[in-house]
C-alpha cells in the first residue's frame, strides 16, 4: 500500500512536470542565449560576464551600483566601489610554488583594496593555487563554485613549508547557487526599466539555475509544493522519496561505471586494477563523503622509462584523457619534453586540454554531471537502452583516440630509431 502511494505521488508529479515543460516550450521559456553560444561550461566566459556587471565602467551603464550590491552581499567593508575596476584573467607573474598565475576576477579600487575571485565551475584545482593568490594579496580572497564546495589541499596546502590556508580565515567560499544567484536577482530588480540589461541578467539567472539544479519555473515549483503539502500522507511520502534519493544517485552512477567498463573491454582495452578504480564504496562515498577522482585506467604505451595511460575520472563531471609518467612518476604532462605528445592529441581532437596532470583531457559527451544530477543526460541513464547507447558512444570515441595516439607514438619511435 505504501509503495502504491509513492508511485501515485510520482505519477502526479510527472504529470505536473510534463504540463509545465510543454508550457515552457510553447512560450519560448526554454530559450537561453548563453546555452546557445555554449557559455555553459566555460569558466572564462562566466568570469567575463560577472566581471562586466561588477565593473563600474562596464557597458551596463549603471556605474558602481552592481558592485555595491555585491560588496554588501559579501559583507566587505572599506571598499571604494566608485573608483574600482574589474579585470578578468589578471596575470600576476610567472608561476612558482608560492607566487604567480592568473586570477579569474580581480577587482581593484585603486586605494590598495582588492577582491580576488577564483572561479571554479568544473575545472580542478591547480597546485598551490589559492596559496599563490593569498600571497599576492592577503585580503578578500574568495573561492567560487556552483554549490559552495571547499578548495582541495592541493590548492591550499604548501607541502614544502607546511603552510595551509584556513577556510573562513584566509579565504571564503562563494556559491553560484546562493551568493551569485541572490546578487543577480538584486541586479535584475535594479535593471527593471532597462529591457536589454534586465533580460540579459534574466538569461544568466536561468543558466545558473540549470547548472545548480534549481527550478527555473516558479509556477511549476509552486504546484509541486502544493502537491507535497496537500496532506500529511503526501508530505510523508515526499519525505520518504527524498530520503532515498541519494541511494538512487549511487545506483545510477555505479551502473554507469559497470556499463562503461564492459563497453571498454568489448573494444579491446585492458583495464588495470588500481586503488583509483571506481568501486561501489567510492561511488557511495562520492555522495556521502565527497570522494572524487576515481575511475578506470589502462596502460596503452610503454617505451623504456616512459609510460602513457588512458584514464577516465569523475570530479563533478565525467572526463577522460591521457597521462604520461617517467619511472612511475607523474604530474609531468606539461613539461617541454612532452610537447610532441600533447601536439598529437590536440591535432587529432582540439577539444583536448592539457595541464600538468594530463597530456590531454576532455569531458565525456554527453556531459554527465553526477554532482548536480539534474540534466536529461543523467536522467536518461535510468533507461538501460539509453545507458548502453551512452557508454557505447564514449567507448567508441575513446578507442579511436587511443588507436590514433598509439599509431603516432609508434611512428615517432620508428623515426627516432
Amino acid at each position: 500500500m505504501e509503495l502504491n502511494n509513492h508511485r501515485h505521488l510520482l505519477s502526479r508529479l510527472g504529470t505536473i512536470c510534463k504540463h509545465h515543460k510543454e508550457l515552457s516550450r510553447l512560450s519560448g521559456a526554454d530559450f537561453n542565449v548563453f546555452k546557445i553560444v555554449k557559455v555553459v561550461h566555460d569558466e572564462v566566459r562566466h568570469s567575463a560576464f560577472l566581471a562586466e556587471l561588477l565593473n563600474p565602467k562596464g557597458s551596463h551603464g549603471q556605474g558602481d551600483l552592481f558592485l555595491r550590491l555585491f560588496v554588501q552581499k559579501l559583507g566587505i567593508t572599506d571598499f571604494q566601489c566608485e573608483t574600482a575596476v574589474a579585470i578578468v584573467e589578471k596575470h600576476i607573474g610567472e608561476v612558482t610554488e608560492t607566487t604567480g598565475g592568473r586570477i579569474d576576477i580581480l577587482i581593484d579600487d585603486h586605494h590598495g583594496n582588492q577582491i580576488i575571485i577564483e572561479n571554479k565551475i568544473y575545472a580542478s584545482d591547480q597546485e598551490n593555487q589559492l596559496i599563490r593568490y593569498h600571497n599576492f594579496k592577503n585580503q578578500n580572497l574568495f573561492y567560487l563554485t556552483l554549490h559552495g564546495n571547499d578548495a582541495s589541499e592541493y590548492s591550499t596546502l604548501h607541502n614544502t613549508s607546511g603552510v595551509k590556508l584556513i577556510c573562513g580565515d584566509d579565504y571564503k567560499l562563494l556559491s553560484y547557487k546562493t551568493h551569485i544567484l541572490e546578487w543577480l536577482e538584486l541586479c535584475q530588480k535594479e535593471a527593471v526599466s532597462m529591457p536589454l540589461l534586465r533580460e540579459g541578467i534574466a538569461h544568466y539567472i536561468n543558466l545558473i539555475k540549470i547548472l545548480t539544479g534549481k527550478s527555473t519555473n516558479k509556477a511549476m515549483e509552486q504546484e509541486i509544493v502544493n502537491l507535497i503539502t496537500e496532506s500529511p500522507a503526501s508530505l510523508a511520502n515526499a519525505n520518504e522519496l527524498a530520503n532515498n534519493f541519494s541511494e538512487a544517485q549511487i545506483r545510477i552512477q555505479w551502473e554507469f561505471w559497470k556499463a562503461l567498463k564492459n563497453a571498454l573491454v568489448n573494444k579491446g582495452l585492458t583495464l588495470e586494477e588500481d586503488t583509483k578504480n571506481a568501486t561501489f564504496t567510492k561511488v557511495s562515498d562520492y555522495y556521502h563523503k565527497k570522494e572524487r577522482l576515481f575511475g578506470l585506467w589502462s596502460l596503452i604505451y610503454k617505451n623504456e622509462d616512459i609510460t602513457i595511460h588512458w584514464g577516465c575520472e569523475i570530479d563533478d563531471c565525467i572526463y577522460y584523457g591521457f597521462t604520461v609518467e617517467r619511472n612511475g612518476g607523474g604530474h609531468i604532462s606539461d613539461k617541454p619534453e612532452y610537447h610532441e605528445y600533447r601536439k598529437i592529441i590536440r591535432e587529432h581532437d582540439n577539444n583536448y586540454t592539457s595541464n600538468q596532470f594530463w597530456l590531454g583531457w576532455q569531458y565525456a559527451q554527453p556531459r554527465l554531471n553526477f554532482k548536480a544530477f539534474s540534466s536529461e543526460a543523467i536522467f536518461d541513464l535510468a533507461d538501460k537502452s539509453k545507458l548502453e547507447r551512452t557508454v557505447k558512444l564514449i567507448a567508441e570515441k575513446v578507442k579511436t583516440d587511443i588507436d590514433f595516439l598509439i599509431m603516432k607514438l609508434n611512428e615517432i619511435k620508428v623515426f627516432a630509431e
